[in-house]
């Protein structure tokens, strides 16, 4: 049992190519997210959907992380934008658990059998 708990120990804080894939996956989602949140803060800003480019950005922000904002905006298509940045937020976190997913099933495939016998184990 022990040397069970230390292998998995082992595997997660190991870096291999998994861990590359998966900080490169987050880097990823976390640079489209901070691009798109600063071209729609201009964008709501130029066309003066709100009053200033801080309420602009407050919005934004808001809409991208909880799906929803106390900023009123004005007009109409705001409301489009706000359907296309909710679209964002749900495809970045479906990313990121799938991502998860194909961390944790890398880590089991290159787990030895188990029969053998590991360099942790052997300590």
């Amino acid at each position: 049992m022990r040397g069970r708990m230390r292998q998995a120990y082992a595997d997660v804080f190991r870096l291999g190519d998994a861990h590359r894939e998966l900080g490169g996956r987050f880097l990823a989602i976390a640079t489209v997210s901070l691009l798109l949140d600063v071209a729609v803060t201009t964008l709501i800003w130029q066309t003066e959907a709100t009053d200033d480019l801080r309420h602009a950005f407050v919005w934004t922000s808001s809409e991208l992380l909880t799906g929803g904002s106390g900023v009123e905006t004005h007009g109409f298509w705001p409301h489009y934008v706000e359907l296309t940045l909710q679209g964002w937020a749900i495809t970045a976190i479906a990313a990121l658990a799938g991502s998860f997913g194909a961390f944790f099933h890398q880590l089991h495939v290159a787990r030895p059998e188990d029969g053998a016998r590991s360099s942790v184990d052997a300590q």
